[in-house]
């Protein structure tokens, strides 16, 4: 997922102070950018959000802060490195809740069987295992395993609909390196 949520965006949903982020988020990977006054602020992409404050906050992060931070969340898609997606969906994985963990599941059932559908006979051109894994960083997923909010763009549970969203979303996860092995 892009950077886009600010430390201002976890204050607001959590009712934290400043020092209380800064301390939450001392080693997560951040982008810093100039405002409009010429003061700094930091943008931390949305999953090492939730990660950080399962892990770092006493309270953890469900219920009413979990949904105000999950509205903050981007709608469009995300443009990102595709070198630590492995890593960030792995940590991500590891702090969801019994709940979360289910809904996800459901998600992964239906992409993976629609992926069988699709690529029937095309299996060596990605890794599913490694894709499903990464379809929690899909900003509409994330929100659904989240909350069980159906954003837009989220498919509805028909084959066809998880067959076009695979298309579209899991197979552009190829690295360069998967690509690369292919065409040798």
């Amino acid at each position: 997922m892009e950077y886009c949520i600010t430390s201002a965006h976890v204050m607001n949903a959590t009712g934290a102070k400043e020092n209380s982020i800064t301390r939450w988020f001392r080693d997560v990977p951040r982008r810093r950018v100039k405002s409009m006054n010429g003061r700094y602020y930091h943008l931390f992409r949305p999953d090492d959000v939730v990660v950080a404050l399962r892990r770092n906050r006493r309270r953890g992060l469900s219920g009413d802060d979990l949904a105000r931070l999950v509205a903050a969340f981007p709608a469009g898609d995300p443009s990102d490195r595709i070198e630590d997606l492995d890593h960030r969906a792995k940590a991500l994985h590891r702090v969801l809740t019994a709940e979360e963990r289910a809904r996800f599941a459901r998600v992964s059932d239906m992409a993976a069987k629609a992926a069988g559908q699709a690529f029937w006979g095309k299996a060596h051109l990605f890794n599913l295992g490694a894709a499903l894994g990464r379809l929690i960083l899909r900003p509409e997923v994330l929100a659904y395993v989240l909350t069980g909010e159906r954003r837009p763009g989220f498919p509805d549970h028909t084959q066809q609909a998880w067959g076009d969203y695979i298309a579209l979303h899991i197979v552009a996860t190829a690295t360069p390196t998967e690509l690369t092995a292919l065409a040798g």
